[in-house]
């Protein structure tokens, strides 16, 4: 399993919503891939980072940074290539990452899930 594969399924055995993976590949020279989800609340946010740390973790992948708080609406996971913004719906609508990189190719993670 490689490490969108395992970041998709931790995302949605927690019931993240929305999830979409964006091939940043030709845009950025920092990672390749964004992945963005949703949560319905801040409670479901924690679980759901707490969750995909500790399934990266298990085949020894740790995340290099962990940028937002507790409470916060928007959290990022940077793992290097791969970064997971999780977002509280009502941020998500707010920010629009997906309008914002529009030209971006969408990854196909239908399988992963």
């Amino acid at each position: 399993m490689n490490k969108l594969e395992l970041i998709i399924k931790a995302l949605s055995e927690k019931q993240a919503q929305d999830i979409v993976a964006m091939d940043m590949e030709q845009v950025s020279p920092m990672f390749d891939t964004f992945v963005i989800c949703s949560v319905s609340n801040i409670r479901l946010m924690q679980a759901i980072i707490d969750h995909v740390e500790e399934k990266l973790e298990e085949h020894g992948i740790f995340a290099k940074n962990i940028e937002g708080k507790k409470d916060s609406h928007w959290i990022l996971l940077d793992y290097g290539d791969i970064v997971i913004h999780v977002f509280e719906e009502e941020e998500r609508n707010k920010y629009l990452l997906e309008k914002l990189w529009s030209d971006v190719p969408h990854i196909d993670i239908a399988s992963y899930l």
